[in-house]
């Protein structure tokens, strides 16, 4: 299955067990403009603009169904689950989201000095933000009331990042930039490469080679 967050029309779930002939199965509309969307066990996880994160039961594909929301101030712009925890990049914040009970999620912590936060990915005891305007940025999350940052790069509008090994892959609106992330409180840069003089490049995902 594949799952696309479609904007006004909300979940659409597609069975692409014959790539060649794809074919939607199921769908559940979200109250505003679903932008993203991870899976994790039996829930997909929707970031709907203006109204934060709505949680859906997708165990049947055919018949999903939403069963809690959790709103967030800003207009929440990237998501990743790890465990029982949600991680919204949510313009000027990280949001940590208690999703234990998927019926009633609520804020276990925040880190708040962030400046436009727009993706993020997570490892272990850290979340690695790219803040529109102001790069990369590393936040230790072991201890979600109480997260702080432990590292950054500055680089230009940066938009999202992925994590593969010791790196992270940021992309702003025109490229793609490489950092070594080995060690979390010292971050460098080491590689690059233009993808657009025009169009603006928004999401990434890596995979080995």
């Amino acid at each position: 299955y594949v799952y696309a967050a479609d904007g006004w029309y909300g979940l659409r779930i597609i069975n692409v067990a014959d790539p060649a002939h794809p074919v939607e199965v199921g769908s559940c509309d979200t109250p505003g403009w679903a932008g993203k969307v991870t899976i994790a066990g039996n829930y997909a996880y929707v970031l709907d603009q203006p109204d934060g994160l709505r949680i859906i039961n997708i165990a049947n594909p055919v018949v999903p169904v939403e069963v809690g929301f959790h709103n967030t101030p800003g207009y929440a712009q990237d998501v990743a689950v790890v465990g029982n925890y949600v991680y919204i990049a949510d313009e000027s914040a990280l949001r940590v989201i208690d999703v234990t009970n998927p019926s009633t999620p609520f804020q276990a912590g925040l880190y708040s000095t962030l400046a436009g936060a727009r993706g993020v990915a997570v490892r272990e005891h850290y979340a690695f933000v790219a803040g529109s305007g102001s790069g990369l940025h590393i936040i230790n999350i072991a201890n979600p009331v109480a997260s702080f940052e432990v590292g950054s790069s500055p680089m230009g509008n940066s938009v999202d990042v992925a994590l593969l090994g010791d790196y992270a892959y940021v992309t702003d609106e025109f490229s793609l930039h490489i950092f070594n992330v080995a060690n979390p409180a010292a971050p460098f840069w080491v590689g690059y490469c233009a993808l657009s003089n025009e169009a603006s490049v928004r999401g990434v995902a890596v995979r080995e080679h």
